[in-house]
């Protein structure tokens, strides 16, 4: 500690001697429960964008299917076999509406 600050200046505190009433011991609390915030409301923002995307993808899957003729469809399905993106069905559309349900809190 060095002459003239706090004695919790180890702890960060800048209050000269004599002025610190010891509320420099509830800052880095107050500061990580401020970052805390600040990660939860950023979480939350990319929470809500990566559930737009996953939206507009389910559109465009669609839209894609409705333009396909069912060779192009068949095509589709054997190469996500291929390359280890098959589940029950080509284009996992009950997997990506089932998370856009729970996420919503629609049902699907």
């Amino acid at each position: 500690m060095s002459a003239g600050t706090c004695k919790h200046a180890a702890s960060g505190c800048d209050y000269p001697t004599g002025q610190c009433d010891g509320s420099c011991m509830a800052k880095p609390a107050q500061s990580a429960a401020a970052e805390r915030r600040v990660c939860a409301t950023a979480e939350g923002k990319v929470n809500a964008e990566l559930l737009r995307e996953l939206q507009l993808a389910h559109e465009i899957v669609r839209n894609a299917l409705s333009l396909m003729t069912p060779a192009q469809r068949t095509d589709w399905a054997f190469l996500n076999v291929a390359s280890g993106n098959d589940s029950d069905g080509t284009t996992r559309f009950h997997e990506r509406a089932a998370v856009i349900a729970r996420a919503t809190g629609a049902q699907s």
